[in-house]
């Protein structure tokens, strides 16, 4: 189970006993996820998904399968090594924002400094970050005197100060209104876009999902269904054998590759995050580094859907 991905599952399974009854909550999921990639994860309740989401942030063991997590195997890791594994590669944000009332918006992401042992303050880099998230200036406000949109957005800013490798977002726009959600989702982009940050978020509403690169969709504990932003089908199989994090294999066209993306008038200029060079001095390589021959593109309000031949040869 090794392909580069940064989550991967294998046949994972998670039952539940209720009283005298077993419930079994996933029933066999395989899942790939690639690093810097944005994956939603869809489906009604009862489906799985906030199972999925507390097993491959280490919240909860699974029953039976196989979960590695930034090429952990969480299986192996002692509680303690669960815990650190939380503290130092996973960022969760909830549909709760969970801040300390009596706490400043700035003492709630120093305390997720300090549980991590990294001391209290920030590094000078998540001053741009604090400017993207757009509360630079409410730092010093409790949470009673923020919008529902600048506490999840302080949520969003404590789960990322440590530089996490992975985003986990459950259902991050359930407690928000519409202005606020899209807000909320457009910065969830913006990480991904701009600093590479990998992002699974959990969601029952389909136009939050449209915001990520491909949805998973799940029923009945399984993964019935992948599609990439453009709602088309992904073969599941045929894409993880792929060395683009985000090339996905049409099911029904074996000759063709779709590589998905959003497309953005990135300038030219050089961002870096956690000693990370996010994007080069070319804007088409913020999504993928390829050799694409022949090139299709196919515009939507602020996304594409990048067609290439199989015969190019993606990096």
């Amino acid at each position: 189970m090794s392909n580069g991905a940064i989550i991967e599952t294998r046949d994972l399974r998670k039952v539940y006993r209720v009283g005298q009854v077993d419930v079994a909550a996933l029933r066999g999921v395989d899942l790939d996820v690639q690093p810097g990639e944005f994956l939603s994860v869809v489906g009604p309740s009862g489906s799985g998904k906030s199972t999925l989401f507390h097993i491959i942030g280490g919240l909860t063991p699974p029953t039976a399968g196989e979960v590695k997590v930034g090429g952990q195997n969480l299986a192996a890791l002692s509680d303690a090594g669960r815990t650190k594994m939380r503290r130092r590669t996973v960022g969760f944000v909830f549909q709760k924002f969970n801040l300390l009332p009596n706490l400043t918006a700035r003492d709630n992401i120093a305390v997720s400094r300090y549980i991590a042992g990294l001391g209290t303050h920030p590094d000078a880099q998540f001053e741009e970050v604090l400017r993207l998230l757009g509360i630079a200036g409410r730092l010093d406000h409790k949470p009673n005197a923020l919008s529902g949109g600048e506490q999840q957005r302080v949520a969003i800013a404590r789960a990322i100060v440590n530089h996490p490798a992975i985003l986990l977002a459950d259902e991050p726009t359930g407690n928000l209104d519409s202005e606020n959600s899209k807000a909320v989702l457009e910065i969830l982009r913006d990480l991904n876009q701009r600093l590479g940050q990998t992002v699974l978020m959990i969601t029952h509403n389909p136009e939050a999902a449209a915001y990520a690169h491909s949805t998973v969709h799940m029923r009945d504990g399984r993964i019935v269904d992948r599609t990439n932003a453009a709602g088309e089908p992904i073969c599941l199989s045929r894409a993880r054998t792929s060395s683009s994090p985000f090339a996905r294999l049409s099911c029904s066209s074996p000759a063709s590759l779709s590589v998905t993306g959003t497309a953005r008038p990135y300038s030219s200029s050089t961002v870096a995050y956690g000693g990370r060079n996010m994007f080069s001095s070319s804007p088409a390589k913020t999504l993928v580094s390829a050799r694409l021959e022949p090139l299709r593109l196919r515009t939507s309000p602020a996304r594409a859907l990048i067609a290439v031949n199989a015969r190019g040869i993606l990096n």
